[in-house]
């Protein structure tokens, strides 16, 4: 298509040649460039949770749809920090309570008696 043609058919839609269309449809390097992510980690972490819009053989995403990926991501990630670090407070817990522990921690606590005592 020549640019004259391209002009024809921009101002036939309303908009000047030096103007940009908009889509709502954002491609998958546009998709990665909005979230701020490699388009390697938009496939391997984005596209298994949320399904492309499909026009042809080509994928597109919605601003909507990313945010809300985005939105749900970060909850998951806020939980499972929340969830690792009562696990590993209880794990010390129960650690202690055990008689392995308890020994553990007897003999640490030697140790530490004798150094303080040098």
């Amino acid at each position: 298509m020549s640019a004259g043609e391209r002009n024809k058919l921009l101002e036939d839609a309303g908009e000047t040649p030096g103007q940009r269309m908009t889509s709502p449809y954002l491609t998958i390097k546009e998709a990665a460039a909005y979230l701020r992510v490699d388009e390697k980690t938009l496939r391997r972490h984005v596209m298994p949770v949320i399904e492309p819009l499909s026009i042809g053989s080509r994928k597109f995403y919605t601003k909507e749809m990313l945010d809300s990926w985005h939105d749900r991501a970060r909850a998951e990630s806020s939980e499972s920090s929340s969830e690792h670090a009562s696990r590993t407070r209880y794990a010390r817990r129960d650690a202690a309570l055990s008689p392995r522990g308890r020994e553990i921690l007897a003999k640490l606590h030697g140790e530490l008696k004798t150094r303080k005592g040098r």
